[in-house]
């Protein structure tokens, strides 16, 4: 295992395509789970990470953009999952 890169993985192409797919459909279905079943404080987490994304976006700050919302510790990913569950 790498410091700070955890572990790594040999994947075929093939693999690597399927564990795409298989990512994408679970983000599709969290995102379903989350839109049903969010809270107003939830939906609003989530409209104040995005709200920071399109001003980093304006700002071309792409390092924000990928860490979200790093002073509360979220990114709309991890939002959404926790909604979904």
């Amino acid at each position: 295992m790498a410091p700070s890169r955890g572990p790594t993985l040999r994947l075929s192409w093939e693999e690597a395509r399927q564990a795409y797919e298989l990512r994408r459909a679970l983000e599709g279905l969290a995102a379903e789970l989350a839109a049903a079943r969010a809270t107003p404080d939830e939906t609003q987490k989530l409209r104040h990470i995005v709200r920071n994304g399109y001003a980093a976006l304006g700002r071309a700050d792409y390092a924000s953009i990928a860490e979200g919302n790093p002073a509360a510790g979220w990114t709309a990913h991890v939002v959404v999952a926790i909604i979904a569950t």
